[in-house]
This record gives C-alpha cells, sequence and structure tokens, in this order.
C-alpha cells in the first residue's frame, strides 16, 4: 500500500502501483519497481505502514485514517467495544421494540453470548460421553471413576467459567479471561506450549479410559 504525501497531508492512498501524474509530469506504473524508495518519496511517495484490525471478537472495526510524520506513513483503524451487557432496542423514536410474542426485543450483549457459548462448549465435551450414562441408567453398566470425575469437572468449570464473565465490566476484562497459550523453548531449542493465563474453554483433558 502507497500514500501520496503533500506539505505533509496524505492525498491520496492506494494499494498497488499505478501511473501517476505528479507535479504536471506523468510517471508510468513501473517506477513502482524501478526507483528506489528514496526516489519515490521525491515526488511525495511513500509505503504506508499498515494497522492490525481489532479483535474482532471484542470490537467492530471502523474506517481507516492516514497520517505522515518524520518520512512515514502509518494507517490507524477505529475501532468500538462491542457492548458487554444486554441493550434493550428501540427505534429511531426512541419506542422499545417488541417480538411477535410481545416481550421486549433485546441485543445480546458479550456477557450473554459468552455464557451461552460456554454452555454450548460444555455440553459438547459432555457429548461424547452422554452415552455411558445412559448405558448406566439403562444396563446398570458403571461409567468409570475417570469419566465420572471429569464429567463432573466439565459442570463445575463451566460454572466457574459464567460466574467469572458475570463478573466483568470491560472488554479488556472478558479478553483476559482467555485462555493464553504460552510457546516455551527448553535449552535444547525444542519448542513446547504451556497454557498461561485464563480459564474460558479450558475443560481439561479427557479420560483415555
Amino acid at each position: 500500500m502507497w500514500a501520496l504525501v503533500k506539505a505533509d497531508q496524505v492525498i491520496e492512498v492506494f494499494g498497488s502501483a499505478k501511473a501517476m501524474t505528479i507535479n504536471g509530469v506523468q510517471h508510468p506504473a513501473s517506477i513502482f519497481n524501478n526507483w528506489t524508495k528514496e526516489e519515490l518519496q521525491t515526488l511525495g511517495i511513500y509505503p504506508v505502514t499498515q494497522a492490525s484490525p481489532a479483535d474482532n471478537r471484542f470490537y467492530k472495526n471502523g474506517a481507516s485514517s492516514y497520517s505522515y510524520s518524520d518520512g512515514v506513513v502509518t494507517e490507524t483503524i477505529s475501532s468500538t467495544p462491542h457492548k458487554i451487557a444486554d441493550v434493550t432496542v428501540t427505534d429511531e423514536d426512541g419506542v422499545v421494540l417488541k417480538n411477535r410474542d410481545g416481550t421486549t426485543m433485546i441485543s445480546k450483549g458479550l456477557i450473554t453470548q459468552y455464557k451461552e457459548n460456554i454452555d454450548n462448549r460444555a455440553y459438547n465435551e459432555l457429548q461424547s460421553s452422554d452415552w455411558m450414562a445412559v448405558r448406566q441408567y439403562e444396563t446398570g453398566v458403571s461409567m468409570t471413576d475417570a469419566w465420572k470425575t471429569y464429567r463432573a469437572g466439565v459442570r463445575t468449570k463451566a460454572a466457574e467459567m459464567k460466574t467469572a464473565v458475570s463478573a466483568v465490566t470491560s472488554v479488556g476484562a472478558l479478553k483476559d479471561l482467555h485462555v493464553v497459550s504460552v510457546p516455551v523453548t527448553a535449552t535444547d531449542g525444542t519448542v513446547t506450549t504451556t497454557i498461561g493465563s485464563g480459564i474460558l474453554y479450558n475443560f481439561g483433558e479427557a479420560p483415555t479410559t
């Protein structure tokens, strides 16, 4: 990505090489490949230092803006945090909207969405061993203690996760609840991964027997 700068102001941003007329002189697109960075800068053409968008799980990304300083053009992407709490939906006049059944229309905030997701994740964790619980109920063949402990642990951890999510008051606090995988390099150069901070969706390893 490139930018055309005049009087320390970004005039134009473009994604690929193109023919340009600058100060009345026509320049072919080939200058982007054949000229040095310094030569392009004499025309006011600079590469753009692009920004990374904010994590869309937590933010709504908006428009990009560009600024020039000390020979560098930098992109900035605006972002707005998603709502943490549920919001009552209203029309442009502030009138509360209703669902077909007459209940108030609600836009779910991140807390509600995350708690629902935790329940879904826990359900999926338990689903693979549900047949063992059914077998025990219908035939009396007991589930192994390892599986009983694991299933109880999934439910306990899910409850702990939902409690932690309910307590957050900001997007940043919610982000901090996510498990972070941390690469660790041993003295022999071997890289392994360990679990860092956070509790979300870490239900532990299921038994093998």
